[in-house]
C-alpha cells in the first residue's frame, strides 16, 4: 500500500503530477514525485489548469481538468505502475470561455466515466456533461440551456444502480440545484431545487459521497447563506427528495475565487465532515448514520488555512481521516486517529494556489 495524491505544478500550472509516500505519509521524506508530468498544452499558451477532480475506482487514479480556456481533459494514473495510462484526452472545448471554470469526475461500476464541466453556449454559461462508453458523447446540457440564465460550479456523487447525481449553482436566481443521470442515460427533472437560500459565491459544494443504508443514501456539503456548511440529503433514485442539515459548520472560509473550505469522507454509514473556519483552525464533525451531527472539534488550531481541504478515510495501521489542506502557501498532510489519539500533520510541497489538489488515497 501506498499513499497518493494528485496535484498541479506550482510554477507553470501546466501540469499534472503524482506525488506518492510508499511507507508512513506523516514523515515528509518519505513523499516523493512519481511518474511523467501531464503537460496541457505548451508553456507558450499560458493556458493555465483551473479546476482539477479526481476519483478513485480502486486500481487507478482518474482525473478531470479545465484549462483556463475551457479546454476539458481526462486523464488515468496506475498506481500500479507509477505510470499515467491516459493523459490529455480530449473531452470537450463547447462554446466560449465561461466565467466560472469547473470539472468533476464520476465512474460507473462498469468503467464508463462521467465528466461534469462549465461551458459557454453563446448565451449563457452553462453546466454540460460529457461521458465515456468506449468513446465520448459529448456535450449534453445539464441545466436548462437557452432559458436566460447563468449556471456554475458541479460536483458529481455516484449513487444506486450507477445514476449520477449533478449538483451545481444558479448564478441568476441564487439557487442550489440537482438533476441526475440514470445508467441508461437518462436525464430527470431539470433544476431540481436543493435550497433557495445560499451564499453568494460561485463554488459552493464539495466533495460529496454515498452509502448504502436501507436506500443508497447520497450527502453533499455546500455553502448556505449563513456562511456556513449545510448537507444535502436524499436517497439515490429519479426526481429524489431533497432534505438539507443546515448550519453543520459554521463560519467556513471562501477563497477569494469562492471555493467553500469543505468536503465529506465516508466510514462504513459515518459521515465526517472536515472544513476551515473563519478563526483559521480545521475543523471535524461526524454523523454516524443519520443520526444527528455532533459538536464541532478543532483539529487544527492557529494555523492560516485558506485553500481547499479535501480528505478520505482509509486504515493506516489504525482508522485514520486523512485529509490535505494549505496552511499560508504549504500543503499539509494530515492524520486524524478515528479511534482517538494524537494528531500528526507534515509539510508536502510548497503550493500557493487554490483548489489544485486532490487526495490522499491509500491505494
Amino acid at each position: 500500500m501506498a499513499t497518493y495524491a494528485v496535484m498541479i505544478d506550482p510554477d507553470f500550472q501546466q501540469f499534472v503530477t503524482v506525488v506518492k509516500a510508499t511507507a508512513d505519509p506523516s514523515v515528509d521524506a518519505n513523499w516523493s514525485n512519481v511518474g511523467t508530468n501531464i503537460q496541457l498544452g505548451s508553456i507558450e499558451d499560458l493556458n493555465f489548469i483551473k479546476s482539477l477532480w479526481v476519483v478513485e475506482d480502486g486500481s487507478d487514479l482518474h482525473v478531470a481538468t479545465q484549462t483556463s480556456d475551457g479546454r476539458v481533459a481526462y486523464h488515468v494514473f496506475d498506481p500500479g505502475t507509477d505510470a499515467w495510462t491516459t493523459s490529455d484526452e480530449f473531452v470537450s472545448a463547447a462554446g466560449g470561455v465561461p466565467a466560472n471554470l469547473a470539472c468533476s469526475i464520476a465512474l460507473r461500476s462498469d468503467g464508463d466515466v462521467i465528466v461534469g464541466y462549465a461551458a459557454d453556449d453563446g448565451a449563457e454559461d452553462e453546466i454540460w456533461y460529457s461521458r465515456k462508453e468506449g468513446t465520448w458523447t459529448r456535450d449534453t446540457f445539464l441545466g436548462n440551456g437557452g432559458a436566460g440564465d447563468n449556471y456554475n460550479g458541479v460536483v458529481i456523487v455516484r449513487g444506486a444502480s450507477d445514476r449520477m447525481h449533478f449538483f451545481y449553482k444558479s448564478d441568476t436566481d441564487g439557487d442550489l440545484l440537482h438533476r441526475s443521470l440514470s445508467s441508461a442515460n437518462s436525464l430527470d427533472t431539470v433544476n431540481q431545487s436543493v435550497d433557495t437560500s445560499v451564499a453568494t459565491f460561485n463554488f459552493l459544494c464539495g466533495p460529496g459521497v454515498s452509502y448504502v443504508s436501507g436506500a443508497t443514501k447520497v450527502r453533499v456539503p455546500y455553502k448556505d447563506s449563513d456562511n456556513g456548511t449545510s448537507v444535502a440529503e436524499l436517497d439515490s433514485g429519479a426526481d429524489p427528495t431533497i432534505t438539507t442539515d443546515t448550519n453543520v459548520g459554521e463560519n467556513v472560509v471562501v477563497t477569494v475565487d469562492g471555493y467553500s473550505l469543505h468536503c465529506l469522507a465516508i466510514d462504513g454509514t459515518t459521515i465526517h465532515l472536515v472544513y476551515a473556519s473563519g478563526l483559521n483552525n480545521v475543523h471535524h464533525d461526524s454523523n454516524a448514520d443519520d443520526a444527528g451531527w455532533g459538536t464541532d472539534e478543532d483539529i487544527i488550531t492557529n494555523n492560516t488555512a485558506t485553500i481547499g481541504i479535501s480528505c478520505n478515510v482509509y486504515t493506516r495501521g489504525a482508522k485514520v481521516l486523512a485529509f490535505l489542506f494549505d496552511d499560508n502557501g504549504t500543503i499539509k498532510y494530515c492524520e486524524y486517529p478515528l479511534a482517538g489519539g494524537s494528531i500528526d500533520k507534515l509539510s508536502l510541497v510548497e503550493f500557493p494556489d487554490q483548489n489544485y489538489y486532490v487526495g490522499p488515497f491509500e491505494i
